[in-house]
């Protein structure tokens, strides 16, 4: 029978019997190969050799071939051969129930390594901090393991720091045994590799035991392990346990410490990570950075590092435009009023918000019934006040001539004054424009007071803009200074415009106080606008560097906020 090797997985002669049992297996080496490269239990002629042939049978557990059965008959017949087969089955089924128990036992023992460091874990996460989660490791471990004591240290800086001890709820970080112990911690996370007192054959210790040595002297512990264990790329603590036995240090100890160090590395980084200060985080992050930038991966992040680097610098040193940006709205350089003359009533509109109308066109037309009859009244009592003139001129009556007359010119003023109101009735166009407010169409026949505004108009091509600066850059604005307007109706035309006037009163607009700056379009003729088109307005600062331009109103608001709370 062959069998693997523990190491290099070579296979090699396990046990034979027979004639020729002392011999070597150069003979079957072909016969091996390709019972290995296809397990299945088959009869090989021998090379060289008519009518000699040879039984293979291959022993395969849980996909792996654990082992390989040769049978040489010698020269037999055919029906011997398969008797010979026959036998080999059965003698082969007992060697797969032994590799089967041996597998099952692995299986149980990798089990219960997965499941004693399950609740380890389990036992450590139910902790709020970092020093309950290693108390209620380390004497988890000493239950677990039997252990006379379990301590815990992790690294601070340079070296080990004992952090918990089984069993005990406080100790002193200056006593003797607790230096002893971070010493053979650091003795163990220095050599990379775990240190045994006394030394043990079933696992490999690390040659220098000098801080060990002197920790087994002070203590009553019989063994001592001390295990390093890592996490990422580098060592992070270690883990030292007191054996009052020295047959502790068994495999099935060891199997477990190394499930349990594995485990518990991650679980202390979390609880380090959750517990680290502001200060620490930040600079356990710039450190993690200019470790990216310094080592010889992250190539994208170097690369993404440079490029922002070249651009700070270009922005620090570079000028641009400084532009204020600001809203603004487009109003008709004179807006005009359209009143009511006098007390009455809407008779007919003709126009509204909106329209374009020519100077003296007809927008409203006032009810004018009542002036009528007054006026035909007062036109009656003047013809009656011309006959008592001509009369009194005939009777040569002076008192009643004089009378007569200032009746008379009451009469013509009143007549003149009806007249003008009638003519008044109808609401005309100052000039040419647009009607920016008004629409009569549903108050026909309402009454309408003295000097209540009908309609408003502005010129057709004599505009202004009305910039609203934030009174954080309104220092920044003076009167001729350039600028570009974008409309909303026309965003793919810039208009040139220059600041003519700065209002010195500021008034508050949606959080903001801001103040109205009026500004002149530099093309008047440009067709298409409209009173009360809005947009957004660009005005020339002069020149600084980019950074300042973006970043300034923050450092406003810093000085600000800094100055207000500084005594």
């Amino acid at each position: 029978m062959v069998g693997p090797q523990e190491q290099g997985g070579q296979f090699q002669l396990l046990a034979s019997a027979g004639d020729n049992a002392d011999s070597d297996l150069s003979a079957y080496t072909g016969i091996i190969e390709s019972a290995l490269a296809n397990p299945v239990a088959d009869i090989h002629e021998m090379p060289g050799k008519d009518s000699h042939s040879v039984l293979c049978f291959p022993v395969v557990v849980e996909k792996i071939i654990r082992a390989a059965v040769l049978l040489d008959p010698g020269t037999v017949s055919t029906q011997q051969l398969g008797q010979a087969m026959r036998h080999l089955q059965w003698g082969v089924a007992q060697l797969e129930s032994f590799f089967s128990r041996r597998v099952l036992r692995q299986q149980q023992l990798r089990t219960g390594r997965i499941v004693s460091s399950l609740e380890l874990a389990l036992s450590t996460l139910d902790q709020g901090s970092l020093l309950g989660a290693a108390r209620a490791l380390t004497t988890e471990i000493a239950i677990k393991l039997g252990a006379e004591r379990v301590s815990l240290g992790i690294i601070q800086g340079k070296h080990a720091e004992v952090l918990a001890m089984s069993h005990t709820a406080q100790f002193a970080a200056e006593a003797n045994f607790v230096r002893l112990i971070a010493s053979a911690m650091d003795e163990a996370i220095d050599q990379h590799n775990l240190v045994l007192l006394p030394q043990n054959s079933q696992r490999d210790s690390a040659p220098i035991t000098w801080a060990n040595r002197d920790l087994h002297a002070a203590s009553t512990a019989v063994a001592i392990c001390t295990v390093p264990f890592q996490h990422g790329e580098s060592f992070a603590g270690a883990l030292l346990i007191e054996f009052a036995d020295e047959s502790s240090l068994n495999a099935g100890n060891f199997a477990v410490i190394e499930a349990i160090t594995a485990m518990m590395a991650p679980v202390l980084d979390l609880y380090q990570r959750n517990e680290r200060s502001i200060l620490k985080r930040c600079r356990d992050g710039l450190e993690a950075q200019l470790q990216k930038l310094t080592g010889p991966e992250h190539v994208m992040f170097k690369s993404v590092s440079a490029l922002l680097v070249i651009f700070i610098l270009f922005i620090s040193l570079a000028d641009g435009d400084y532009r204020v940006t600001a809203d603004a709205s487009l109003e008709g350089r004179e807006l005009r009023a359209a009143v009511t003359p006098f007390d009455g009533y809407i008779d007919e509109t003709f126009h509204r918000a909106g329209d374009v109308v020519e100077e003296g066109v007809v927008l409203a037309h006032l009810d004018d019934a009542d002036l009528v009859l007054q006026l035909n009244k007062w036109r009656a009592k003047r013809q009656q006040m011309l006959r008592r003139l001509r009369e009194a001129k005939a009777e040569k009556n002076n008192a009643d001539l004089r009378v007569v007359q200032a009746q008379l010119l009451e009469a013509s003023a009143e007549i003149e004054l009806l007249e003008a109101n009638i003519q008044r009735t109808q609401i005309l166009a100052p000039f040419d424009g647009y009607i920016v407010s008004g629409d009569l169409s549903e108050s026909l026949g309402a009454p309408r007071s003295r000097g209540e505004v009908l309609f408003e108009m502005a010129p057709l091509d004599d505009y202004r803009v009305m910039v609203k600066v934030d009174e954080r850059d309104i220092s920044s604005i003076v009167v001729g200074q350039q600028g570009q307007l974008l409309l909303k109706g026309y965003s793919d035309q810039a208009l040139q415009l220059t600041v003519t006037r700065i209002t010195p009163v500021a008034a508050a607009q949606e959080g903001l106080n801001a103040f109205e700056v009026e500004a002149e379009l530099a093309n008047k003729s440009m067709t298409g606008l409209l009173p009360g088109m809005e947009g957004v307005v660009k005005l020339q600062a002069g020149q600084a560097t980019y950074i300042w331009i973006w970043t300034h109103r923050i450092w406003q608001w810093l000085r600000l906020w800094v100055w207000s709370w500084w005594p």
